[in-house]
C-alpha cells in the first residue's frame, strides 16, 4: 500500500483509495463527503507534525487526512 506523495501539489491528482487509514473521525468525515475509487483534485496541502491534511477542489472548508489517498 503506497500513500500519495504529501509534497504533491495543488492541481495534482489523488484517489480515495484508502477509506479504512487514519483515525475513525477521518475515516467518516471522508466517506460522508468522498466515494472510493474517485479521483479528486488537490486545493492545498497543509504538511504537519504528525499529520498531513490536504483540501479538495469543491470541498470547501473540509481538510482530510493524506493517509487515505494515493497518487491518481
Amino acid at each position: 500500500m503506497r500513500t500519495m506523495d504529501i509534497r504533491s501539489m495543488a492541481g495534482n491528482k489523488v484517489k480515495f483509495a484508502y477509506p479504512g487509514n487514519g483515525y475513525e473521525q477521518d475515516q467518516e468525515l471522508a466517506c460522508e463527503n468522498l466515494m472510493a475509487g474517485n479521483v479528486y483534485t488537490i486545493k492545498k496541502i497543509l504538511v504537519g507534525d504528525a499529520k498531513t491534511w490536504i483540501e479538495l477542489e469543491g470541498f470547501p472548508g473540509l481538510k482530510f487526512n493524506s493517509v487515505l489517498f494515493a497518487d491518481a
